[in-house]
């Protein structure tokens, strides 16, 4: 099961970060609750994809990592898409290439941000795919 850390407030938004390298979702957790975004974790996408299948509405953006051993992040992306999550996602990786960039794209996915990158950077991404995911969730109500 999933342990949130939590803001000490209501959060302004939901994260989910699938991600292997534990350090860094750690010090992503941290830094997201200290702008009050409420951040969960999971290592292995295929446990996120479980996860989004019974709650996929709970998270307001999903931060994923391109690089993962258990299932490259595009295709958990791809899945995702599949399973008909609308839910915004926002792709972490150390690859600049240009094609990673375009497939992710193509696959459903709201930015492609390198690492290292600067944490206001981060918030100003997740921040705007939470207002994309809040856009389709509306549009949905109204078709």
């Amino acid at each position: 099961m999933i342990e949130p850390v939590t803001a000490p407030v209501a959060p302004d938004l939901r994260v989910l970060v699938i991600d292997d390298d534990e350090d860094l979702a750690r010090t992503l957790r941290r830094a997201l609750t200290s702008v009050n975004i409420e951040a969960d974790h999971v290592t292995d996408p295929r446990q996120a994809l479980a996860e989004l299948e019974q709650r996929a509405s709970y998270w307001d953006v999903i931060v994923l990592d391109l690089n993962l051993p258990a299932m490259p992040g595009v295709e958990a992306l791809r899945r995702i898409r599949e399973m008909g999550v609308a839910t915004s996602v926002v792709m972490l990786t150390g690859d600049d290439r240009a094609a990673s960039a375009a497939e992710c794209m193509r696959a459903g996915a709201f930015y492609y941000l390198t690492k290292p990158f600067a944490l206001a950077e981060l918030t100003g991404c997740i921040r705007g795919a939470a207002r994309q995911t809040q856009d389709l969730a509306l549009r949905r109500e109204y078709v």
